[in-house]
């Protein structure tokens, strides 16, 4: 069962979001604040971790901070929202990924704010097992992590 919300109506996204998860460990949904990167995650996770919950004065994100794999521990596959707020996250996912293999184990969302005259960067990624898949309007692309990592 998924943290699916009442009301969510499916995607088109929805169905690459599937058939990446049973091929990579993690997914990385990025876009503009409030595009529904969040809203269509949870309709694939069986967990959550929110970096922006204020809840006890933000205790996710400070935990993240002091070890970003002590957030790792949910029901699988784990959303990590707005994951960038934290970016140690990104290698946390990366190497608990690579360590067992497993597909479909991380969902992260992280907003991007466009530059004021750019087009809003609108992109999924898909990361770990060798390689990064990129899906845009224009076509999908295929580029080694090496590539993306800092």
């Amino acid at each position: 069962m998924t943290l699916k919300e009442h009301g969510y109506k499916p995607r088109l996204i929805d169905g690459k979001i599937t058939k990446y998860m049973s091929i990579y460990g993690v997914l990385s949904i990025e876009g503009p604040k409030w595009c529904g990167k969040t809203w269509t995650a949870l309709n694939h996770a069986k967990s959550v971790v929110y970096m922006l919950d204020p809840e006890n004065d933000y205790a996710n994100r400070e935990a993240a901070r002091l070890n970003p794999a002590s957030i790792l521990t949910g029901e699988k596959p784990l959303l990590v929202d707005e994951w960038q707020k934290v970016p140690g996250i990104w290698d946390a996912v990366r190497f608990a990924s690579d360590r067992t293999k497993e597909k479909g184990l991380y969902l992260l969302t992280g907003s991007v704010t466009p530059q004021k005259g750019s087009a809003a960067p609108s992109f999924l990624a898909v990361i770990s097992g060798g390689g990064a898949l990129y899906t845009r309007d224009d076509g999908i692309h295929v580029i080694p992590i090496d590539c993306i990592m800092p």
